[in-house]
């Protein structure tokens, strides 16, 4: 009688475990399939980011209104350079950069994010503000703007490389309220704006003690929180 008491309390004792495993497997496989959504939600937007087609611009000549000048435009700088300002010598500056950044980099997305990166890593805030081929002095030679600088160095970057970009200007939402000046870049894909803010990541970063950060890299108008109100 006790052998048979112990051999049912073994069955017992298996058939929980078989079903505690049963249990375990069922959550992992939601746990999977989760992830698994999301990996391919991020890898479309990769998809349709690489597959963009490139319209190569050999010159960002049509920037903004305030593109005025070489004179002007370069008679707020302070530091004395070896090179002559203008248009010319900051696409200079641009193609060398890009030659640097994107070597051995093969998509759209491995080449914009390196883009982004080096804007972040190496450009340091500094109250300039141009918004024309100016902004390419000042960031790529001397690493320093502010958020005009930043878009319109990364706009630059895109439009260089063939992606087709915009350079957006108007107000960021501020998470403490109110609304401040500021520029970004969008890309439009099947019809949806993605935005790119390498200013705001640039303090996004600091903040977090990271060398970059992609909380505005190719998001959404929901994903950034409808925060950018076009001028």
């Amino acid at each position: 009688m006790n052998r048979i008491v112990a051999i049912l309390l073994c069955i017992i004792l298996m058939l929980s475990i078989c079903s505690c495993s049963d249990n375990s497997d069922d959550d992992n496989t939601d746990i999977s399939s989760t992830q698994g959504a999301a990996e391919r939600e991020l890898t479309e937007v990769e998809i349709k980011f690489n597959k963009l087609e490139l319209k190569p611009d050999n010159y960002l000549s049509l920037t903004s209104e305030t593109d005025l000048t070489d004179m002007f435009s370069t008679s707020f700088l302070e530091k004395t350079y070896d090179f002559e300002l203008n248009k010319a010598n900051a696409e200079k500056l641009l193609k060398d950069k890009l030659k640097e950044i994107t070597k051995d980099r093969n998509t759209n997305l491995e080449k914009a994010t390196a883009c982004y990166d080096w804007i972040i890593k190496n450009v340091d805030y500094h109250d300039y503000g141009f918004s024309n081929w100016v902004s390419l002095i000042v960031t790529l030679n001397d690493n320093e703007g502010n958020p005009f600088d930043f878009a319109y160095t990364y706009y630059a970057m895109l439009r260089y490389l063939g992606i087709d970009a915009k350079l957006e200007k108007g107000f960021r939402s501020l998470e403490v309220g109110g609304n401040s000046m500021h520029s970004w870049v969008t890309v439009e894909i099947d019809g949806i704006k993605y935005y790119f803010d390498p200013f705001t990541d640039n303090n996004n970063a600091d903040l977090k003690e990271i060398d970059t950060s992609y909380d505005c890299f190719l998001k959404t108008d929901e994903e950034v929180g409808y925060r950018y109100i076009e001028d």
